[in-house]
């Protein structure tokens, strides 16, 4: 039986669960190539969905030598507007906290597999992204018309190619939907009507 072609069938275009996958990502075997970085904040006081951009290119300076297979998604929520308190479903801050568990099974973590920009379309197969320590790349980021679902793509140029214009408003006819949190709240919250 040869399954060569098997990684043609992989999924890199959705961000999903790890609850619906079934696992906790910090009892899996992983490193972190980059630090963490903000997509954005959110002032429950004041802010909507709109306040969120629809489209961001974020660079990101690799830390470590390797590949980069996926991209992962987590988020922190403060008590106050000083940060003195927080909730966060970080699985590095989750892992081993008697809370560690409840967190990760009630919101777990966005995952996303990702494909190199420059070589998956050569050879027609997702392949992971080589990356140096101190390279710089950029994370592509497209929201939802509601900004409820996130779509992740790497590129290794500072600037919009003219195939990522396309595959861009495809992306938005393709991510438009609902993210079922699984504790009947959306996210980022509507504003009422």
């Amino acid at each position: 039986l040869l399954l060569n072609a098997i990684d043609t069938l992989q999924d890199t275009a959705t961000l999903l669960l790890t609850k619906t996958w079934g696992f906790r990502f910090n009892s899996i075997e992983s490193r972190r190539m980059c630090d963490p970085v903000s997509l954005f904040e959110v002032d429950f006081h004041q802010d909507t969905a709109n306040s969120i951009q629809q489209q961001m290119r974020i660079p990101i300076t690799i830390t470590k030598r390797g590949q980069i297979h996926a991209v992962l998604a987590f988020w922190e929520v403060w008590s106050d507007r000083d940060k003195k308190h927080v909730m966060t479903t970080d699985p590095e801050k989750t892992h081993g906290q008697p809370w560690g568990f409840a967190r990760d099974m009630q919101w777990g973590q966005g995952l996303q597999l990702c494909e190199d920009p420059d070589e998956t379309t050569k050879a027609g197969i997702p392949k992971p992204t080589d990356v140096q320590a101190g390279e710089t790349i950029y994370l592509v980021v497209r929201f939802n018309s509601d900004r409820s679902l996130p779509q992740f793509h790497l590129s290794r140029s500072a600037e919009e190619k003219p195939a990522e214009a396309a595959d861009a408003a495809a992306a938005s006819a393709a991510v438009e939907g609902h993210v079922d949190l699984g504790n009947g709240a959306d996210w980022p919250p509507m504003p009422s009507s």
